[in-house]
């Protein structure tokens, strides 16, 4: 989960509007994707890409999984995945395994409490730390 480290308040809003925070990619993330999430999540809106442009994007990605004869830009990402004989011996694999099934737990173990639920925040104390300037 996003930012599963901070406490979901106002706080982490102009964090992440002010000052750029934006969630880390694991490990095993491909580049490509961490590209197009960046892009995704860009501060500047027109810069962005628009939904039949990431729709176009995910479709390739699909396509050169389905025709791994095809040569393209993420097959070489996909077999990395693939292959775990870039590990020198099976500890480290387990131990990757074992790290990204703890994070999974930390995050769902996170209060739900703040989660799909609107929050109500006092307008004068709140509202003005978050007033900024328009582009």
């Amino acid at each position: 989960m996003a930012f599963c480290n901070y406490e979901l308040n106002i706080h982490l809003m102009k964090k992440i509007c002010e000052e750029g925070l934006r969630p880390w990619f694991s490990f095993w993330t491909p580049d490509c994707y961490i590209e197009l999430a960046r892009q995704c999540m860009d501060s500047d809106p027109q810069k962005r890409p628009i939904a039949n442009d990431i729709y176009n994007k995910l479709g390739e990605w699909i396509k050169c999984i389905e025709d791994s004869e095809n040569s393209c830009e993420l097959e070489g990402t996909i077999k990395q995945f693939l292959d775990n004989d870039k590990y020198e011996n099976s500890c480290e694999l387990e131990g990757t395994i074992k790290q990204f099934l703890d994070n999974d737990k930390y995050g769902k173990e996170s209060s739900d409490d703040h989660k799909y639920k609107s929050k109500y925040f006092q307008k004068d104390k709140d509202s003005n730390s978050l007033l900024m300037p328009l582009p």
